[in-house]
């Protein structure tokens, strides 16, 4: 089977994608989002109030060793400030710590003690994971008091939106539903035009939408058996990206090496009809590992049909829904 060059592919570019919740219009009071036919208008909900001794602020799942997740990198005065929910009528949105009356001009991706700014790209955000469908946010301090008393968590009511944990500097965590539940979410500093943070926000990634770029692989034919030098597939670290048909088992192969899991494949025929039966997908290798192999199998012969083609869709970061005009 003979290998074909491929010209460099143009990528489109998808328009501005904004990483996060809009949060000027959630935690404005009648702010009507749109979802395809669905509105959404907002509820501002006075929530708590976060004790902060120590200046550092730790978000965490609540029923988890809090100690687990790192402070946010970014020191706040001492003080106790205001924690609002952004409600749309079926769950919440955002969670916001205010530290300032003024407006937040821009959003910063928030990273904890030890991140690299690299990580704060819009498709992939510094995110803390929740499994109990609950997040808090924590002072630093009484995170640390939390984790040496494995029975902190026994007074937790869920009736009540905070915990005092230091009861002598009465710092604690104030805690929510998060969003749709379970989930890893990022959290973002407001920061007004001198840089200062007013504010600090959990995405509950609720009044956001997924952007996907798709891309096509053509005429497999005359692939397999080759790597592909494709450029698409370098702006997800993927390398090694290959074809391969086992003429034997009736099996073709796609596959790659990423640290992750990036992509939704389909084998398509020549006629842009799903193909293939049966198949797995899965790896090889440790996860985190740039060498471990991602691959996806499907019984079926290129040789049949020599224009079939794959179908990749990568997750691009999401973008705020519309508000109402």
């Amino acid at each position: 089977m003979k290998k074909s060059a491929r010209q460099p592919a143009k990528r489109k570019e998808p328009g501005l994608l904004l990483p996060h919740t809009d949060f000027d219009g959630a935690f404005t009071a009648g702010t009507v989002f749109l979802e395809g036919k669905q509105e959404y208008e907002m509820e501002t909900l006075k929530w708590g109030t976060l004790v902060v001794p120590s200046g550092r602020i730790v978000a965490s799942d609540v029923l988890m060793d809090p100690s687990r997740t790192k402070p946010f990198e970014r020191v706040v005065p001492q003080g106790k400030y205001p924690v609002t929910i952004a409600w749309n009528g079926f769950a919440n949105c955002a969670m916001a710590v205010r530290f300032s009356s003024r407006k937040a001009v821009r959003w910063e991706a928030a990273t904890r003690i030890g991140e690299t700014r690299v990580a704060t790209s819009q498709s992939d955000p510094p995110c803390f994971g929740v499994d109990s469908g609950m997040a808090g946010f924590f002072d630093a301090e009484a995170a640390q008091i939390a984790a040496r008393n494995e029975n902190w968590n026994a007074q937790f009511d869920t009736s009540q939106h905070s915990i005092t944990i230091d009861h002598v500097s009465r710092a604690g965590m104030v805690w929510c539903f998060s969003g749709h539940g379970d989930g890893a979410y990022p959290c973002y500093w407001g920061l007004d035009g001198s840089g200062t943070a007013v504010c600090l926000v959990a995405d509950f990634l609720v009044l956001v939408e997924g952007v996907h770029d798709v891309h096509v692989i053509t005429e497999l034919y005359d692939k397999v058996g080759s790597e592909l030098a494709d450029p698409w597939f370098s702006q997800f670290d993927c390398t090694k990206v290959r074809l391969q048909w086992n003429k034997k088992k009736n099996e073709f192969r796609f596959e790659y090496r990423c640290a992750r899991d990036l992509f939704e494949v389909e084998l398509l025929n020549g006629k842009g009809k799903r193909a293939g039966l049966g198949g797995v997908s899965g790896a090889h290798g440790i996860p985190g590992d740039s060498n471990c192999i991602q691959y996806m199998t499907r019984v079926f012969n290129v040789m049949n049909d020599k224009k079939a083609m794959l179908r990749i869709k990568a997750f691009g970061g999401v973008r705020a829904l519309r508000r109402k005009a």
